[in-house]
């Protein structure tokens, strides 16, 4: 089918809009990976799933203004309107966006300082008694004697080497040493 010159036109300006829509939708991808640090295979998805998007917007675009048949015009009105966009408004938008994710983590990280402070206090302070308790432990095992060691010592406080079981101490001294 044969389509009037105006109306070639007329797509043509469209599809020129059509690219810079697309643009902005790819900021969008662009901007979260200013904000957040993403890895090497999900950006590739993104990537995959960005082109299958604007393939499919496109394969409508065509179906619509075109009767489905390809027209160079089409496409080279979609390349031009989204290279347009990302050297002008685009660039604009990512600087902005990029001064805009800077504030953001600056207020954030102000706000955070409280926070991490009680933490690196509370940290100390929990090595701190970690190690006491510790201490403590180690002094509950070697510092005191066990009861059963208490009444053998108790039996046998008259013994020196050499002397016989059954021989006592006097009883005129004390129970303790």
């Amino acid at each position: 089918m044969a389509i009037a010159i105006t109306e070639q036109t007329a797509v043509f300006f469209h599809s020129l809009l059509l690219g810079a829509v697309l643009g902005c939708f790819y900021d969008l991808f662009r901007i979260t990976r200013i904000a957040f640090v993403i890895p090497a295979l999900l950006v590739l998805v993104e990537d995959l799933l960005f082109f299958l998007f604007s393939s499919i917007v496109l394969f409508g675009f065509m179906l619509e203004n075109s009767y489905g048949q390809v027209r160079y015009f089409i496409l080279l009105g979609m390349v031009l309107g989204w290279t347009i966009y990302y050297f002008t408004l685009g660039s604009l938008v990512m600087k902005c966006s990029a001064r805009i994710i800077r504030a953001v983590r600056g207020v954030l990280a102000f706000l955070w300082r409280p926070f991490a402070w009680a933490g690196r206090k509370l940290g100390r302070a929990g090595r701190v008694f970690e190690k006491t308790m510790q201490n403590t432990a180690v002094r509950m095992k070697t510092g005191l004697k066990s009861r059963v060691e208490m009444m053998y010592n108790r039996g046998n406080r008259g013994q020196k080497d050499g002397d016989s079981v059954g021989q006592t101490e006097p009883e005129n001294q004390p129970l303790l040493h």
